[in-house]
């Protein structure tokens, strides 16, 4: 994906360079992927049973677009033998004036208690019994490994296969209000 018609040059071309690397890093990992399908391919025997080819998809979806605001997902899906393949998400999150990436801990600055307990609740309501963790402390929102992107009236908070609920689940999203965090 790429932006353009931004009001600030560069600012557009910090986040397409931004946008650019993460995309030339899932095109590694489908590389990466696909050599090691390669050598487990050739130590394959056939009392083993089948051999089931390895899959990768890559997509993206813009999730947020509006008021100087940006948010894109990349989804990266892999398949290497078992049940089911696992899906990886990175979340990129922009100020389109200037161009930096927006850190979640700017956003809910001291209020991590009420959103991790506001988030708890959503996830308690919206995936009733699919819910793996006990308690809302359990819910990291430190700023490398929490998946958010931009809403009309706060943030969502998107979560990996089984971080917190079961694999049914998929990624579960909430809706976190601008009043739980400011």
């Amino acid at each position: 994906p790429q932006i353009s018609g931004a009001s600030n040059p560069t600012a557009q071309q910090k986040i397409n360079s931004i946008l650019k690397q993460g995309a030339d890093l899932a095109n590694s990992n489908r590389l990466k992927l696909l050599e090691d399908e390669k050598e487990a391919k050739s130590k394959w025997d056939a009392s083993q049973g089948p051999w089931r080819p390895y899959e990768y998809v890559f997509k993206y979806k813009v999730l947020y677009n509006n008021l100087d605001k940006l948010s894109v997902i990349y989804n990266e899906y892999s398949y290497t033998g078992g049940a089911h393949g696992m899906t990886m998400g990175t979340t990129f999150n922009f100020d389109v004036k200037t161009g930096e990436v927006v850190p979640l801990s700017k956003l809910i600055n001291e209020n991590t208690k009420s959103v991790q307990g506001y988030a708890y609740q959503q996830l308690q309501k919206k995936y009733k019994g699919y819910v793996l963790i006990k308690s809302p402390n359990e819910i990291d929102l430190s700023d490398k490994n929490r998946l958010w992107a931009f809403d009309h009236a706060g943030i969502k908070l998107i979560f990996k296969e089984y971080e917190v609920a079961a694999y049914a689940a998929g990624m579960p999203e909430v809706f976190i209000p601008v009043q739980v965090y400011q």
